[in-house]
């Protein structure tokens, strides 16, 4: 009797630790996908799509769409019922619907509307974040071509990587971190986040420094410099919602015309995308696993007008040819 009691108590010992916290930590993660848009009909339907199976939710955040995002939009909402849009007034004040993720087992994915990422590479990336592999980083960058040519019939990409070029992934550890408060933030901008013991701002993992582009479990292609809508005039890469937010302010308004009279170079040396994404060597690298705008099939109904644009590299602003 002594040795069957000992054995239950076993049992039920080892039935308590499969059950432990650290069990329950790994089962519960899961990884949220934000994406905040503004005119976005040309590469939209391909960025989410591709993302779409690494998400278990995605939350898109519309800014008042003129050209044919909703109409895209509502047509990966029925392809991928995970997929949620939402209307937002102000860009800038889109931070709060992640917020209340801070302190959770969440990893959350920023998407916008130029970023096509391999969707190969991330079917390997999910179950390595899910198993935990990085729960110690508060933050994962990936490899990143910020794409001047792109050639989808022989499956290349040229462009600048990092580490001369900034890598734009944004993949946060929200269990990193107890409060991320920023009511007058873009989502997923600024550093006011409370880190948790053992996290800090520059705890990252950067796979461009481990794996080679072809080697790499996240990847993407950044196509900063195309026009997103036919909204988008050719010229000059579109401006992130914060530097249209700063360039209204009238002082910095009259400052800039100020400026343009003495330099003409003026706008080129200033503009974030040249800055920090128009650097470097330019590489050519292949992109197969990105798939292309007409295999989305019946998701939009206008892939191939998209390819036909991106074929004509006309759209590649003079300041960088």
């Amino acid at each position: 009797m002594l040795i069957a009691r000992v054995q239950r108590i076993w049992s039920s010992l080892s039935a308590t630790n499969e059950a432990s916290p650290v069990t329950q930590h790994k089962t519960l993660r899961k990884i949220v996908g934000v994406s905040l848009v503004k005119n976005e009909e040309h590469f939209i339907g391909w960025a989410l799509s591709n993302v779409a199976d690494f998400c278990d939710e995605i939350l898109v955040m519309d800014n008042h769409s003129e050209d044919r995002t909703s109409e895209i939009l509502s047509a990966l909402t029925r392809r991928h019922p995970h997929i949620r849009v939402i209307t937002v007034d102000d860009a800038n004040k889109t931070h709060g619907h992640v917020e209340h993720l801070a302190g959770t087992d969440t990893w959350v994915f920023g998407i916008d509307g130029d970023e096509i990422y391999d969707r190969d590479a991330l079917e390997r990336l999910r179950p390595r974040i899910l198993a935990g592999e990085f729960d110690a980083y508060w933050r994962v960058y990936g490899h990143t071509i910020h794409t001047r040519e792109l050639n989808l019939d022989d499956q290349t990409a040229r462009g600048y990587i990092p580490p001369e070029a900034r890598s734009i992934t944004k993949l946060y550890n929200f269990a990193g971190i107890s409060s991320w408060h920023q009511p007058n933030h873009e989502r997923l901008h600024g550093k006011d986040m409370v880190f948790r013991d053992g996290y800090h701002w520059e705890l990252a993992y950067n796979f461009w420094q481990h794996d080679s582009w072809q080697q790499s479990d996240c990847r993407c292609l950044h196509l900063c410099f195309a026009p997103r809508s036919s909204h988008d005039g050719r010229g000059d890469p579109r401006a992130n919602p914060v530097d249209v937010k700063k360039s209204r302010r009238v002082v910095k308004r009259l400052t800039k015309h100020l400026v343009r009279w003495f330099d003409r170079d003026h706008d080129i040396k200033k503009n974030y995308k040249y800055q920090h994404y128009a650097l470097g060597d330019i590489v050519s690298e292949p992109i197969s696993g990105f798939g292309r705008p007409v295999d989305l099939g019946d998701a939009t109904s206008h892939e191939s007008e998209v390819e036909a644009m991106l074929t004509d590299d006309s759209w590649l602003p003079e300041a960088i040819r």
